[in-house]
């Protein structure tokens, strides 16, 4: 009799109502300075939970959708910091190559502060799992890139399908490698931000920089 009993109690308890609660998405958020981030903070994960209720033999029915949030595991943090950081590493050097680093400018980095918005990662395996956390990595980089250096001719240089990190780093590693160049031949380009390099015996190197731009040769 105990296994017909049961099963009628439990009857009798679905005509009161049950809820259920369903996961309709899942991923990470990035919200933090950029600093934080390459301290492993500001990296949460999210559930977007559905939640059905029925009581009163099915009469009353309710939805209600919420998103709960969390931090990730100390490893899952840690991993992230360490792309930042060689994100921000990267960017540090192309400044430098530019002649636009200081001490300010990686002041002013580490406190900007980086918003990306739900990430879903619902389901995804194997390479799918890895694309879009590597679109995290690129809007992060892009994002970044952008704030410090979309002010001037960089976005102009940029190729079909290249995000404005890539610019950047290319620009950068093109600008060094010349500057390097000239200084295997002897010689001292003018530190600039430019997207050119400027280089030769001067007698005022602001002079014929501005006579250069007067005449449109730059």
């Amino acid at each position: 009799l105990d296994p017909i009993l049961g099963g009628f109690v439990s009857a009798l308890q679905g005509l009161w109502g049950k809820t259920t609660q369903e996961i309709t998405d899942a991923g990470v958020l990035i919200s933090g300075t950029v600093g934080q981030l390459m301290r492993g903070q500001g990296i949460s994960q999210y559930a977007n939970v559905t939640t059905n209720t029925s009581s009163w033999f099915g009469l009353v029915n309710d939805t209600s959708n919420s998103t709960l949030t969390a931090g990730v595991s100390d490893r899952l943090s840690q991993q992230f910091a360490l792309i930042f950081g060689s994100i921000i590493d990267s960017i540090e050097s192309a400044a430098k190559a530019l002649d636009m680093w200081s001490p300010k400018f990686a002041e002013d980095l580490r406190n900007f502060v980086v918003e990306i918005d739900k990430i879903s990662l619902q389901g995804l395996q194997g390479q799918d799992l890895q694309d879009a956390l590597n679109s995290v990595f690129s809007t992060f980089a892009d994002k970044v890139s952008l704030a410090f250096f979309g002010t001037g001719e960089m976005q102009d240089l940029a190729k079909a399908g290249e995000g404005f990190y890539e610019t950047l780093i290319r620009v950068a590693t093109g600008n060094e490698y010349v500057k390097q160049t000239f200084a295997a031949l002897g010689l001292d380009p003018v530190p600039s931000d430019a997207n050119f390099v400027l280089c030769g015996g001067f007698a005022d190197q602001h002079v014929t920089w501005k006579a250069l731009l007067d005449r449109g040769v730059l």
